[in-house]
């Protein structure tokens, strides 16, 4: 049977297809299409028999197939290979109801904890930030305002990452390309901001495989976060093409790199999610000020 599992048989010019189209039992000694390591002999006595599930029609064939040489099929056996074939439509049918069953209420968990996490957790984080940013305005030491501030940023961040998450929760690849996804995390990322923002798109963006896509939307949300954040840019960029790989660059025009600043967390973080796929990230300052990241992968994760 390992043999025969994943077989591809064209519909048009085989048996099977044939029965498959017209709904239609078939009593056969032969194959127009051989199958390796089923019918590959050619000549060998069978019933192909169609997988009917009212109201979906035709579901797929089945196939009952004696020796080369035993004896063959006669119209005696069509209401038992029916009855048969009629139990596993019903089956497959049942299964895959249960499937989707399963599946609707994983969504309806995942909504769940989206609007929980939106609705306490980032109100309760938004909440200490802004308590924080009162003490602030109310400390006179430089030292401990700027260890605010930083907490401040973390506060902030850890709010964007939760975003992040919630709408990965609430949106499934299966409805959402990678577009879709990116542009919906950007225009999260920067509502309220003052920033002009400008995304671009080329190639077929469905040849990314579903994994080098995931870590692409994180790497953007790290940049963009970052830019709206820490740079103080008025202009954001980023283009996202597909050609022999998929290529992210995130161009701001704000501060730029501040060489005092030691903690690069956000940039190893897309240097990793690179590495993991395969790929390079590359940041680098732009001539009139601002940062460039350039992120690059193949369509598949290796």
């Amino acid at each position: 049977s390992d043999l025969v599992m994943g077989q591809r048989v064209p519909v048009a010019g085989s048996t099977t297809g044939g029965v498959f189209r017209s709904g239609e039992p078939l009593i056969t000694e032969s194959f127009r299409h051989p199958i390796q390591a089923f019918t590959d002999v050619g000549q060998r006595p069978a019933i192909v028999m169609p997988l009917r599930a009212h109201p979906r029609g035709t579901l797929g064939v089945l196939v009952v197939a004696r020796n080369q040489n035993d004896t063959s099929f006669d119209s005696s056996f069509l209401d038992l290979v029916s009855d048969f074939a009629d139990h596993a439509a019903v089956a497959l049918v049942l299964a895959e109801s249960q499937q989707q069953a399963r599946e609707l209420s994983v969504i309806s968990d995942r909504e769940r904890i989206a609007h929980d996490l939106h609705d306490h957790v980032i109100q309760r984080l938004f909440a200490a930030g802004m308590n924080l940013q009162g003490t602030i305005a109310r400390s006179r030491s430089a030292e401990i305002n700027q260890r605010l501030s930083r907490t401040v940023d973390d506060l902030q961040g850890t709010i964007d990452e939760i975003r992040s998450r919630i709408f990965a929760l609430q949106t499934s690849r299966g409805d959402l390309g990678l577009g879709q996804v990116v542009q919906a995390t950007i225009a999260d990322l920067t509502e309220n901001r003052d920033i002009e923002t400008t995304v671009r798109m080329s190639g077929p963006l469905t040849a990314v495989d579903e994994a080098v896509a995931e870590h692409a939307t994180s790497v953007i949300t790290e940049a963009v976060s970052n830019a709206v954040r820490h740079s103080g840019a008025a202009h954001l960029t980023v283009e996202i093409t597909v050609a022999d790989e998929l290529t992210v660059v995130v161009v701001d025009d704000g501060c730029g790199i501040d060489p005092a600043v030691a903690r690069r967390s956000g940039l190893a973080n897309m240097q990793r999610r690179a590495e993991l796929v395969g790929g390079s990230c590359v940041l680098s300052e732009q001539p009139n000020g601002g940062t460039r990241v350039r992120w690059v992968a193949p369509l598949r994760a290796r």
